[in-house]
């Protein structure tokens, strides 16, 4: 059996139906940094039952965070992770 690396094999991984308006093409994280760039101020996410609250500015800089560690584990382009997280902010 061979191996490849999951580089080799990266593809978009959105599905598109018959549409007559075109998918963006970039990422969600393209679509933060460009919001973030935009309207750093702005509120981006309230968690309510601790009443915090993230600017698009401070969502963007622990997204990065949360990014760096995923690199520093191992995790690299072309892998994916699985997130379960129900109606919280991490």
């Amino acid at each position: 059996m061979t191996v490849t690396s999951a580089e080799h094999l990266a593809v978009p991984s959105y599905a598109s139906g018959i549409s007559e308006v075109p998918l963006l093409g970039d990422t969600i994280g393209d679509n933060l940094d460009r919001t973030a760039t935009a309207q750093p101020d702005v509120e981006a996410l309230v968690e309510v039952p601790t009443a915090r609250r993230w600017t698009y500015a401070q969502l963007r800089e622990d997204v990065d965070v949360v990014a760096m560690g995923l690199l520093r584990a191992g995790l690299g382009k072309g892998d994916r992770v699985g997130i379960w997280a129900p109606n919280m902010a991490e």
